[in-house]
């Protein structure tokens, strides 16, 4: 037992995420000290020429300043096994099926829940189909 280790700690130390570092504290004060942001520019550009009815250029200067203020959305791709096509199934067909065929297909869909398999043969946990990756 003298020999058995804890686990790590989970990473406590360090600055959190997203904090602002000293210098980066300081030249951000420099800057409000020193006048209007650029980014403060671009908005008050936007407001001032929408007010002006000016929405051509009101949109463009809108548009530059977007991206300091809304992150872009991250894109995310759905695939199928080994990065191939997602599988479809034609489910309307079950209605042809014979009650022997769909209690065993019922058995089958029991067995598969149970071990956690899906028909990619990869479990959700480690990145199976449908199981919305982002890249």
């Amino acid at each position: 037992m003298a020999d058995a280790k804890a686990p790590p700690p989970k990473n406590k130390g360090g600055r959190p995420k997203g904090s602002v570092n000293r210098s980066s504290r300081e030249m951000l004060e420099l800057a409000r000290k020193s006048g209007p942001t650029p980014l403060e520019i671009m908005l008050g550009v936007a407001r001032a020429r929408f007010k002006d009815g000016q929405f051509d250029s009101a949109l463009d200067a809108a548009g530059k300043a977007a991206p300091y203020l809304h992150p872009k959305l991250a894109t995310t791709q759905v695939t199928g096994v080994g990065g191939g096509p997602l599988s479809f199934y034609d489910l309307s067909k079950m209605k042809d099926m014979s009650d022997d065929e769909l209690a065993n297909l019922a058995r089958l869909a029991e067995k598969l829940a149970a071990t956690g398999s899906n028909p990619g043969g990869d479990s959700e946990e480690e990145g199976g189909e449908g199981s919305g990756e982002s890249s």
